[in-house]
């Protein structure tokens, strides 16, 4: 198996390396195209394939989304080859999202995964495009073993084809959102042939009063990290008669079940489980009873028929009802 995942990975990082374009930009959507708009205005680098999941959901604007992606799709923005959409006629949530960005694009040697809130400043794609593709390269020659970058903590990152075959999918019993990013950073930590760099991400934010962000922030700026717009937490703010609204706002987010999964408690995210001996599996098993007392889709993205995880280099993926839902909507 770890032949068969080294494979997959050096062949679609042969396809690309030498190439300075962006294989993949991931983009989750569900509502306020005011931010989309500022997003796709800020890319000022070529990216190959701009991927957007676009997931309905009770209470969100439903077909004015649909509408923006079909213009979109027709009309590809300035320096972006193709744009693809997936449609689900529910919320799949952040890490349904996230795994239909990889699992629909596994020749990608790498995935640039961001929230819709965020926009790059002139020349940040640039910058995330040579760093990546210079430690694709240093892998190769045997100096890395880099899958993962964090350019504005989970807001912005990047994770290479390796990742997805050493470290696996995002685990979706974390729905609708929140703390899918702590249990995978936390399995990335853990793997033997995997590691993150976080040099670019600046100061983690979690670690302090939200008062003090925005100066934190400039301070990272100046001491090198990517000055990356973000609006934090817009996608379940911006309409609060919505489901996502109500369910975020109901308590621990997901935080139950990360700590349960681990037997651990995670103070700070980003440190991991204060029990450093912890470990889990990297294939999750799908819990359909947690995700109906949530009020969540009773499937997953990237599970078998047995509610298990996809094996690594299995090439399978949900079908999206795409077009036919937004004629509906």
């Amino acid at each position: 198996m770890q032949m068969l995942a080294l494979f997959f990975s050096t062949c679609a990082t042969a396809e690309h390396v030498g190439a300075g374009s962006i294989p993949t930009v991931g983009i989750p959507v569900m509502n306020n195209i005011q931010l989309l708009d500022r997003l796709v205005a800020s890319i000022d680098f070529p990216i190959d394939n701009l991927f957007i999941v676009h997931n309905f959901d009770i209470g969100q604007p439903n077909s004015e989304v649909c509408a923006w992606t079909g213009r979109l799709e027709r009309s590809p923005p300035h320096l972006v080859k193709k744009v693809s959409v997936v449609t689900y006629g529910e919320n799949v949530g952040c890490a349904g999202s996230w795994n239909t960005i990889m699992l629909h694009n596994q020749k990608s040697p790498w995935w640039l995964i961001v929230n819709s809130d965020i926009a790059f400043t002139p020349g940040v794609l640039s910058t995330i495009s040579s760093h990546v593709w210079n430690s694709l390269k240093e892998r190769q020659s045997g100096a890395s073993t880099t899958c993962a970058w964090l350019f504005k903590g989970w807001s912005a990152f990047a994770l290479s084809n390796l990742a997805l075959h050493k470290v696996g999918t995002f685990d979706e019993n974390f729905w609708p959102a929140y703390s899918e990013d702590c249990d995978y950073g936390a399995r990335v930590a853990r793997s033997r042939s995997c590691i993150m760099d976080k040099s670019l991400s600046g100061v983690d934010l979690d670690r302090y009063p939200r008062s003090l962000h925005l100066l934190l922030s400039a301070v990272s700026t100046l001491k090198g990290a990517l000055p990356i717009r973000h609006e934090t937490s817009s996608t379940h703010k911006t309409n609060s008669s919505s489901k996502l609204f109500r369910i975020v706002r109901t308590g621990q987010n997901n935080r139950d079940y990360l700590h349960r999964k681990w037997k651990s408690e995670f103070r700070i995210c980003q440190d991991g489980p204060t029990n450093e001996s912890a470990s889990v599996s990297n294939r999750w098993i799908f819990d359909s009873a947690r995700r109906i007392q949530r009020g969540g889709p009773t499937s997953c993205v990237a599970c078998g028929g047995d509610g298990r995880s996809l094996r690594h280099a299995k090439h399978f993926v949900a079908s999206s009802q795409g077009v036919d839902v937004c004629l509906g909507a």
